[in-house]
């Protein structure tokens, strides 16, 4: 305090002597020495605390990356499984009580069912096993020579019967089934017996997978120097990377992992060498197993040491250059930064034509031409939300034209004047009644959003009447659940869809055509189902309104109501990652899904 005391009578005294800049640095040396060395330490424990975190973001990406490359190809393999089992419960049930009932026919068609497995999943799948009744039924896929084949059907029956699940998968072991003539054999297995447990007959199907299928995904992340990715199951757990023995996780480690409750997450062990390991982990939906990254504590932060030693340097520097830089910077920033405050006074007022003309290759020049492009991006978004104002408002328009269509009109009320000539009261009722409520919802007092109920409600009554019109051509089945109902939907858009599917589908198709809505959550977005077993489209049509749907301009006359006004005004609306999807099968059908934000009106 006497320092400053000192240096500040100093500064006062020599207000007018050659010395005064001389005394201001003094002033501040103190000052900006404290906010070097605080910037430091704190930019230090940020920077350790941000490369752990980052750390551990990387490792949670590269497990969860990793994870659902696993899960797509056993979920598949798993499928396949389930596939051939159902194929082969037949055949099994054919020949419990009698072998005389084994006809040719059983081994081509369970034999061209295996082919088609292992041609198309040769990638993954060494070899397969069918093995019935001892032996006497017996079946198997591989691309290798064996010297024999070693079965013990008890051995395999064992270890099923010790698993709580129908399927059993066995983690990386030796194959001790067929012996390969030139070395030995790795595989991952999954199997599962078919029968049941008292049957004489007893079956099983068995799937290896090859070892280098699950090495290429695992023996290729790099975790760290030390560190590896790892399958872990209650059986054993499968590592590919060659660590010394002290970096490895011990058997209570494995054992905690294996009963994890969480299907997630990070945990830290000491092993039985006392290193302290970091294991990243996530659970395989297939079945069950833990992928998990694991390294060593040590080489997580082993940069840090190196960025401490750069901050001390890094603070002595910049004290050094904030002494030398103090009085140049007041000069060269206030001038420029005064003429940029008074033209971002000027644009606070409204006026988007000021040009920053500062022409400084400092920060404030930065800043400047960062103003400038600004500026232009915020009148390029007001002329963007002018023009997409206007496609709205037509969109809204053409949509609401196509809804009083005076052919629709003219037509539900000629058949109204038909169920009235022949005294069908209760009928011309509803359809008067259903014409009525469909224009009352398709004005909705002008507004654009309504619920989800209002929206079915609307394309109800449009089923309803095309319904009684065609009866004899039409069926229909609306499955939306209730909860949906609060939700909001950019009015108008299920029925343009549904009348696609009659008059461009249904119509086309000889026999009663069957339109099916129906409406689900998926994950924070509501999707729309719109499906008829109608003529369908050829694939050079599909592929022509695919075009067009994202096609970004189009002419007023193609927003027509139909598909491409649905799927324009829903993105003006909510943006480029929703709209409509069509899928298509000529002489089979069409299926049209809409996808809308789940949002909740509110009023």
């Amino acid at each position: 305090m006497k320092n400053i005391k000192s240096i500040l009578y100093n500064l006062l005294s020599s207000r007018r002597s050659k010395h005064f800049k001389a005394s201001i640095i003094r002033l501040f040396i103190p000052l900006m020495a404290l906010s070097v060395i605080i910037t430091g330490t704190s930019s230090y424990y940020i920077a350790y605390r941000q490369i752990e975190n980052n750390a551990y973001v990387s490792l949670t990406d590269t497990v969860s990356q990793s994870k659902i490359l696993l899960d797509s190809k056993l979920g598949d393999i798993f499928e396949q499984m389930l596939y051939i089992k159902n194929v082969v419960e037949p055949i099994y049930l054919s020949i419990k009580y009698s072998e005389d009932n084994i006809k040719p026919q059983y081994y081509i068609s369970a034999e061209n069912n295996l082919s088609r497995v292992y041609s198309n999943y040769y990638s993954v799948i060494d070899s397969i096993l069918m093995y019935f009744n001892d032996g006497r039924f017996t079946l198997q896929k591989r691309d290798y020579i064996t010297e024999d084949i070693n079965f013990s059907f008890d051995v395999w029956r064992q270890k099923y019967n010790d698993g709580d699940r129908d399927f059993y998968w066995l983690n990386l072991h030796q194959d001790d089934i067929f012996k390969y003539h030139r070395n030995k054999n790795r595989v991952v297995s999954i199997f599962n017996l078919i029968g049941d447990n008292d049957s004489q007959l007893r079956g099983i199907i068995l799937f290896n997978l090859r070892e280098s299928f699950f090495s290429s995904i695992l023996e290729n992340v790099e975790i760290s120097q030390n560190g590896c990715l790892a399958l872990i199951s209650e059986d054993g757990i499968m590592l590919f990377k060659d660590v010394e023995d002290k970096y490895t996780l011990d058997e209570n480690n494995l054992e905690w992992l294996v009963k994890a409750e969480d299907n997630s997450g990070r945990q830290k062990f000491s092993n039985s060498f006392g290193t302290k390991m970091m294991v990243v982990y996530d659970t395989l939906d297939t079945n069950g197993w833990k992928l998990a990254a694991v390294f060593p504590e040590n080489e997580l932060t082993q940069t840090i040491g190196f960025i401490k030693y750069t901050s001390v340097i890094i603070m002595i520097l910049l004290l050094f250059v904030s002494v030398v830089l103090s009085n140049m910077l007041a000069r060269i920033v206030t001038e420029p930064l005064s003429q940029l405050t008074r033209k971002v006074k000027i644009v606070e007022e409204g006026n988007l034509d000021v040009v920053f003309d500062v022409y400084a290759e400092n920060e404030i020049g930065k800043l400047g031409k960062g103003i400038t492009k600004m500026i232009e991006r915020v009148k390029g978004l007001l002329e963007q939300v002018q023009f997409e104002h206007n496609q709205k408002r037509q969109a809204e328009f053409a949509a609401l034209q196509a809804q009083i269509r005076p052919h629709f009109l003219y037509n539900t009320l000629y058949s109204i004047k038909q169920l009235c000539k022949m005294n069908e009261m209760k009928d011309a009722e509803i359809m008067v009644s259903a014409l009525a409520a469909f224009f009352r919802i398709s004005v909705s007092k002008g507004e654009e959003i309504i619920t989800v109920k209002e929206e079915i409600s609307h394309v109800e009554n449009y089923l309803i009447i095309q319904h009684m019109r065609y009866k004899d051509k039409l069926n229909y089945s609306i499955d939306i659940n209730e909860d949906l109902y609060t939700y909001s939907i950019v009015k108008l858009m299920l029925q343009p869809i549904v009348e696609n599917a009659i008059y461009h589908g249904i119509n086309n198709k000889r026999g009663v055509g069957l339109i099916n809505i129906t409406g689900y959550i998926e994950e924070e977005d509501l999707v729309f189902a719109v499906k008829d077993d109608g003529i369908g489209i050829p694939p050079e049509k599909l592929n022509e309104i695919r075009n067009l749907l994202e096609c970004k301009e189009r002419n007023t006359d193609s927003l027509g109501m139909g598909l491409f006004n649905v799927h324009e005004r829903i993105r003006i609306m909510f943006g480029q990652r929703y709209g409509v999807e069509i899928e298509s099968m000529f002489q089979t059908g069409t299926a049209v899904n809409l996808r809308i934000p789940a949002l909740k009106l509110i009023k």
